[in-house]
């Protein structure tokens, strides 16, 4: 149950939402059947079947992670599941966002002090102060992660090809700033449910070392297979010149702060960890999304792809190939002015949630 003795009031809710907690993504869009904007990608590229894909990935490896995750999710005896069982399984949802973090770094693109683990670490702050605050506070710990993150993977940075005792460190680090992003992506303060996140439970003065401790190290080995995975199977991940992390769109205010994942010279890439290699109608139309969002063509995106990092399956396709599969217009220009006018509709946004989840990893 939320923790309601330290939620604020109805008025500290409104401050909140007006500071910018409560965002909502693309993929907000996509899963709220009310949203104008998916109804706009539905009606306008209906057959996101013609982009599906079954992806072939190393099967061994996929043996590993269903181990992993069984162990994680284990139900307890009887009907439900146990809060340990619970609690396990929030931070295993948390292990897709710790390989984009792992490959941003791999890549020199991190950045945690301007991302969205910082405005995680703003909530923490807000939510672990004893009254509401004037001013915006982080707790002690977020100052020692990012100097932790200077010391072991310094910005600009690829960081690859490391030893299993560094990779471990940087893998926990990863996780530990994922467990950051998504109290922001949750709405932060605005959900009740992140008023219960072990993080806030720590307080303001909680260290660094206190928050390692929490990572469990099942999530932490495997960020450190995707990653060996991804070194293995698509070592051309890794060969881009133009490398741009967490994009974001000229339609991205418009969407509530839509940000994808890379730019990889002329490839926007969607990065999955999901259980399945196969695509399916938000992961397909989130791209969608934002290749469309893109009006200006500030990014000369050409080519669309998706890496699924418990199989290694890389898969990309150039852009007009892609529109036209699904039915709609090729032409990007059309596309991205129609898709402006749906979002530039006053009615466009979905209702937001205080008690709404994260998007999928």
């Amino acid at each position: 149950m939320p923790n309601s003795q330290h939620c604020p009031e109805d008025e500290d809710f409104l401050a909140f939402e007006m500071a910018g907690w409560g965002n909502v993504s693309l993929y907000a869009h996509l899963k709220n059947p009310r949203s104008l904007i998916r109804q706009h990608l539905q009606s306008e590229y209906p057959d996101w079947n013609g982009a599906r894909f079954k992806a072939v990935g190393s099967s061994t490896f996929l043996e590993g992670v269903g181990e992993v995750k069984d162990l994680l999710m284990m139900p307890a005896p009887g009907p439900g599941v146990s809060p340990s069982g619970e609690w396990m399984r929030s931070w295993w949802a948390r292990a897709g966002a710790t390989f984009d973090w792992r490959l941003r770094f791999a890549l020199g693109v991190a950045e945690p002090a301007v991302s969205a683990a910082a405005s995680g670490a703003r909530a923490v702050g807000l939510m672990a102060s004893s009254t509401f605050p004037e001013a915006v506070v982080t707790p002690v710990g977020w100052d020692q992660t990012l100097a932790w993150a200077a010391r072991i993977a310094p910005t600009g940075t690829p960081m690859r090809a490391l030893d299993d005792e560094h990779e471990a460190d940087l893998c926990r680090l990863c996780l530990l700033l994922a467990t950051f992003e998504g109290i922001s992506r949750m709405g932060g303060p605005t959900n009740a449910r992140a008023w219960d996140q072990p993080l806030v439970g720590l307080g303001l003065n909680a260290n660094l070392r206190q928050y390692l401790a929490l990572m469990p190290e099942p999530v932490v080995e495997l960020a450190m297979g995707m990653m060996k995975l991804a070194f293995a199977q698509a070592p051309e991940l890794f060969t881009a010149e133009r490398i741009i992390g967490s994009p974001t769109f000229d339609r991205s205010e418009d969407l509530g702060g839509a940000e994808g994942d890379l730019i990889l010279d002329d490839t926007l890439l969607e990065v999955k960890a999901t259980s399945s290699s196969d695509l399916n109608s938000p992961i397909v139309r989130q791209v969608l999304g934002y290749l469309l969002a893109d009006s200006n063509d500030t990014y000369g995106i050409r080519r669309v792809g998706w890496y699924f990092a418990r199989s290694g399956s890389l898969w990309v396709l150039p852009v007009e190939e892609f529109l036209s599969s699904m039915g709609g217009p090729s032409d990007l220009v059309v596309a991205r002015r129609r898709f402006e006018q749906a979002c530039l509709d006053p009615h466009a946004a979905p209702a937001l949630s205080s008690t709404s989840s994260s998007p999928a990893p």
